[in-house]
């Protein structure tokens, strides 16, 4: 997978549009966004807990949130996360809660790094051929140019 991979067709504009992952949607901009996630007190530890991270699309834009999702509810703008100052908020949260650091990782990933949003929705593919050298802890760590790789190969087969 490493090879040098020149052109690809993206569907998304790089750190601008993502996918919802309510309804599967794409998110136009950071501004069409919030950021999700399920928040409560462990009393045992008296911290906050964070857990089930997800991108939607923003209420004024489309009601992406299922209805048991205010129970625990923890949010912000899209573009409170993006950009540098948004890696220092996400980092604060992650200072913040306990939460599961692959998973967190995963969001980071999918708001910050180039390709990463796009591409990691071709993964299962690549797995189911064979592929197990992109993520082999199955951590998100790929890099650039199997990013870039994965879009190549399956992103046509998506459409």
């Amino acid at each position: 997978m490493s090879e040098e991979v020149k052109e690809i067709d993206l569907k998304l504009k790089l750190k601008e549009q993502w996918y919802c992952d309510y309804c599967g949607g794409v998110i136009q901009s950071d501004k069409d966004g919030m950021l999700e996630w399920d928040s409560y007190l462990q009393e045992s530890e008296k911290r906050y807990s964070a857990d089930n991270f997800r991108i939607v699309h923003h209420r004024g834009v489309k009601n992406c949130r299922p209805s048991h999702a205010d129970d625990y509810l923890a949010d912000g703008h899209l573009h409170w996360y993006t950009g540098s100052h948004g890696l220092s908020e996400l980092l604060a949260i992650q200072s913040r809660h306990t939460l599961d650091t692959i998973k967190f990782h995963k969001i980071i990933r999918r708001l910050h790094v180039d390709y990463f949003e796009e591409a990691v929705r071709y993964l299962p593919l690549a797995l189911e051929d064979g592929h197990h050298d992109i993520d082999p802890y199955e951590v998100g760590d790929i890099s650039e140019n199997d990013l870039k790789w994965l879009i190549k190969k399956y992103g046509k087969s998506k459409e």
